[in-house]
């Protein structure tokens, strides 16, 4: 049961800082889900991604 809850809430939560995308997008006339697929595409939405 602990490791279906785990996983719903990583899974909810993984991506989906969507006030960011929607603040940003708002900011600069960007529809937010092009801002989601391009923080999809360039690094599965992970944080500790870093350039190489």
């Amino acid at each position: 049961m602990k490791k279906i809850i785990l996983s719903i809430i990583l899974i909810s939560n993984y991506c989906y800082a969507s006030d960011c995308f929607e603040i940003t997008g708002k900011a600069y006339n960007i529809d937010p889900l092009i801002l989601k697929a391009i923080a999809w595409n360039e690094s599965k939405c992970k944080s500790g991604i870093k350039s190489k």
